[in-house]
């Protein structure tokens, strides 16, 4: 337990199938948390002011636990928090989030400053980051991605996300939208995609395309009710042949976006994260093989799976955090 002078940090993911919310040492210690998973079809069209209060709450309810273990609300000094979507990261703003309807056009940062001033008595700052990008920024503060000048990290989850490290600094691009790896085209007539496009990464290796694909199957979980992932490993591990085939394909799919990746930026790591790599034994082999086979061969690229697993949301949100140097561009 931190000593009562010690300054925390809020760590929060706001994600298409859960809410994640953390208090932190900078070091990375999560000292306390507080998980929801919810309904991905529910959650995608969640209303603003409900996936705010829902996040309040838990804060709230955190700062309490806290207070009850003899750490006072003063010492956390500010939250970093990732969502999926473009975001500006200097204004704390989410332009769009296809996902997550309820966040686009949104001025997160602010919202969540004013409404928690009566919690800290004060508005302490906020950080808000994309997803893909605090998952880079959470490998390269705490994961594989230390020390390293030149890495990708691939978040696997409802969706697919990525943030890129070049001479060892977050690259954001033109208009702080780089990274959108899962928005790149790999099958030119393949399934409609959130953002509008067909054939998108995201369409066939990420979350939404396991579920899609397995309620499209002639497997016995087809019809299951509340089907979540834990299903499609169990399934898997027990050898149910069209499931074990369409995590296979995943990995097909995923090989050929990392190798578009690789032969663009020639990092020497590319990492992936996120909860679908819980069952990466099933689709990894697959992906691996298909990105050697495109990748051109001076590339020199090692494919890890991250060792941040379990904490990679809220170490994002803390990274996301501690990224940022500037003040914040919003009235606080």
């Amino acid at each position: 337990m931190p000593s009562v002078n010690l300054s925390c940090i809020l760590g929060l993911h706001i994600g298409v199938s859960s809410r994640h919310v953390a208090i932190i040492e900078p070091s990375g210690k999560v000292l306390f948390r507080n998980y929801i998973e919810g309904c991905q079809q529910e959650r995608s069209f969640s209303e603003y002011k409900n996936l705010l209060k829902d996040a309040c709450e838990a804060i709230q309810s955190l700062v309490k636990q806290a207070e009850s273990q003899g750490i006072k609300r003063q010492a956390i000094v500010g939250g970093g928090v990732v969502v999926p979507g473009s975001v500006d990261p200097r204004h704390g703003f989410v332009r769009k989030s296809p996902n997550l309807r309820g966040l686009s056009d949104r001025q997160l940062a602010r919202d969540l400053a004013d409404a928690l001033k009566d919690t800290f008595g004060r508005a302490i700052p906020f950080y808000v980051e994309n997803d893909g990008n605090g998952a880079a920024l959470a490998e390269a503060h705490f994961g594989a991605g230390r020390g390293e000048s030149e890495f990708v990290a691939v978040m696997l989850c409802t969706g697919l996300g990525g943030g890129v490290f070049v001479d060892g600094k977050l690259y954001r691009g033109h208009t702080s939208m780089a990274g959108e790896i899962g928005h790149t085209t790999v099958h030119p007539n393949g399934p409609l995609c959130s953002c509008g496009s067909k054939g998108c990464l995201e369409t066939l290796a990420s979350g939404r395309a396991l579920m899609k694909a397995a309620r499209d199957s002639t497997s016995p979980l087809a019809d299951r009710e509340n089907l979540c992932y834990a299903d499609l490993v169990k399934a898997a591990e027990e050898n149910d042949g069209e499931i074990v085939e369409i995590y296979r394909t995943m990995g097909v799919y995923l090989g050929i976006g990392l190798a578009n990746v690789i032969n663009t930026l020639n990092p020497s790591k590319v990492v992936l994260t996120g909860h679908l790599t819980r069952a990466e034994r099933f689709f990894v082999p697959s992906a691996r093989e298909e990105m050697r086979m495109r990748v051109f061969a001076a590339m020199d690229c090692e494919l890890l799976l991250s060792n941040i697993q379990t904490d990679w949301e809220v170490l994002a949100g803390l990274s996301t955090y501690l990224n940022n140097t500037e003040p914040n561009a919003y009235r606080v």
